[in-house]
């Protein structure tokens, strides 16, 4: 993702009130959303209180977050990311059976804020993407056009890698070992006595390498997508899914997790072996209202390892704070404060429900009875880009083990499906995860 000259915004508490309160109201929206459409059939009224405890004038707000100054934009996705109540009500409102009609809100804002040159929103949107594409692939028909809303903004991110690559391939130069390398063997190549520049090329030289060395195109130029169809549905994929796969670390964990979650359901869906998977429905926390000099204990306790550079950190921390308590104590009183309220998050060693999760357990297991009896096929060349973030999952301390989880479905899918490449990929990094483990 590249970045972006937007001047540096300083924020005040009034920019601070502003945000949290939107926050809320849109925890408050989608919440009630969320519960209306478990509870009957029907979209949710806008201004329409629910028991008289929810009033909230959704347009408007989506007026301040779509016509803002993009620095307003930038700051308000910020503290967005960092709200994991909102990002659960919106991954709710996201699962809904109703979500990615045209006129759906979250899409018409999610098209909106990726489509700004603000790296923020952009990751914003990105951060869900997981979701998204899990209610495409296990939603989508070519008779149904319901979703025009949702493939709206995966055709948004997109097009705006389509933009971004300027319609150029990716290629790699291979060497070839018919030429000595010239880097060990320059004197022999490329050495000319009669000329006083005895490291240039010769123009023997240079024929050999522009005959000879044949590039390998990676990636093809992409085509330009208006509409989603079965001829441009694998490149759109596989294409947003490199643009999650760049930016993956720059997401929180939350996304992550989904992200895993829905590789695993993807490729066991309609096979037997998802039974075998362990389950861990939710994200543990570790919310530590003791000093930061006692998350070593804590950590014993709920068995989470606190990385030493971490450890470092802190001390250094407060000592820092000890050297100056008596000429900042207002300062020292806001860092210790920030450092008792820290959240730490236990490994996600199973697989979670985010994505099939129903208030109604009934309703719950008949939607996995429904997936059941269905199977999802992708070509080789998603699964090689699944495979590329799990990757990075997998060297994560909190996702690690469900990363693996996902890798070994995989593995699993193409054993059933006979896809040696994939097979060879899955495996090598199962092998290099278990030897770094021992």
């Amino acid at each position: 993702m590249e970045s972006t000259s937007t001047p540096i915004r300083k924020e005040s508490v009034q920019d601070k009130t502003t945000a949290s309160i939107l926050v809320n109201q849109l925890i408050t929206y989608f919440n009630s959303h969320y519960q209306k459409q478990n509870n009957e059939s029907g979209d949710i009224l806008i201004n329409q209180s629910n028991d008289g405890a929810v009033n909230i004038n959704i347009e408007k707000i989506m007026k301040t977050l779509l016509e803002s100054i993009i620095n307003d934009i930038s700051f308000y996705a910020s503290l967005f990311l960092e709200s994991e109540s909102l990002f659960q009500s919106i991954l709710n409102s996201i699962l809904l059976d109703t979500f990615g009609s045209k006129n759906d809100i979250i899409c018409k804002w999610f098209y909106s804020w990726y489509n700004l040159n603000c790296i923020s929103s952009k990751k914003f949107v990105l951060s869900f993407l997981p979701a998204l594409m899990w209610v495409y692939l296990t939603k989508s028909h070519p008779t149904n056009n319901f979703l025009i809303g949702l493939e709206s903004c995966l055709i948004c991110i997109y097009n705006q890698e389509y933009i971004k690559r300027l319609g150029k391939e990716k290629v790699f130069n291979a060497p070839t070992l018919s030429l000595p390398s010239y880097i060990y063997k320059s004197d022999e190549l490329f050495l000319n006595g009669n000329n006083i520049n005895g490291n240039s090329l010769t123009e023997t030289a240079l024929k050999l390498i522009t005959t000879q060395l044949k590039p390998v195109v990676l990636e093809k130029l992409l085509p330009r997508i208006e509409f989603i169809t079965s001829a441009n549905r694998i490149i759109l994929l596989k294409t947003i899914q490199s643009v999650y796969t760049q930016n993956i670390l720059l997401l929180s964990m939350f996304s992550r997790v989904i992200f895993c979650e829905m590789i695993t359901r993807i490729s066991s869906l309609g096979y037997r072996f998802i039974d075998d998977i362990p389950i861990c429905e939710r994200i543990s926390k570790i919310n530590n209202s003791k000093s930061l000099l006692n998350l070593s204990e804590i950590a014993e306790e709920d068995e989470l390892s606190i990385p030493a550079t971490a450890a470092v950190a802190s001390s250094s921390t407060n000592n820092n704070n000890n050297n100056n308590i008596n000429n900042n104590n207002s300062n020292n009183n806001k860092s210790n404060n920030h450092l008792c309220n820290s959240v730490h998050y236990k490994p996600v060693i199973g697989l979670t429900n985010y994505l099939i999760h129903r208030d109604d357990i009934i309703k719950q297991n008949s939607y996995i009875q429904q997936l059941s009896k269905k199977r999802i096929f992708l070509p080789e060349s998603i699964y090689q880009e699944f495979i590329v973030a799990l990757t990075l999952c997998a060297f994560q301390e909190t996702t690690q083990e469900c990363a693996k989880i996902s890798i070994q479905s995989i593995n699993n899918r193409a054993s059933f499906d006979l896809v040696p490449e994939i097979i060879l990929s899955s495996n090598s990094l199962l092998h290099l995860l278990n030897v770094q483990k021992k």
